[in-house]
């Protein structure tokens, strides 16, 4: 199986108590989906912060820091989307 081949990359870690999900998905149109999602059980919703990352492991290990920094020190806003890395490749989101 090639990588093209692959749709859906998913792992959940945890930090402190708060489940993390990093996730590759392709969407119905092949473009490549690089996020990572705080998991909020409580929320009924499904409301959660997510952070995009782009294609490099740099961009991976960035977001991974940012969001170990935002839980320690409080900050996680529900539903809230941040920005995509600078670095993104073409076909990316």
């Amino acid at each position: 199986m090639q990588m093209k081949d692959v749709n859906m990359n998913n792992v959940l870690v945890h930090h402190n108590g708060t489940p993390i999900s990093i996730a590759h998905h392709r969407n119905d149109n092949g473009r490549d989906q690089t996020e990572i999602a705080l998991i909020n059980h409580d929320d009924e919703y499904g409301g959660m912060p997510i952070y995009f990352y782009g294609s490099t492991l740099d961009s991976l290990i960035e977001q991974l820091t940012t969001i170990r920094n935002d839980l320690e020190n409080g900050r996680w806003d529900q539903g809230q989307i941040y920005g995509l890395p600078e670095e993104l490749e073409e076909g990316e989101v």
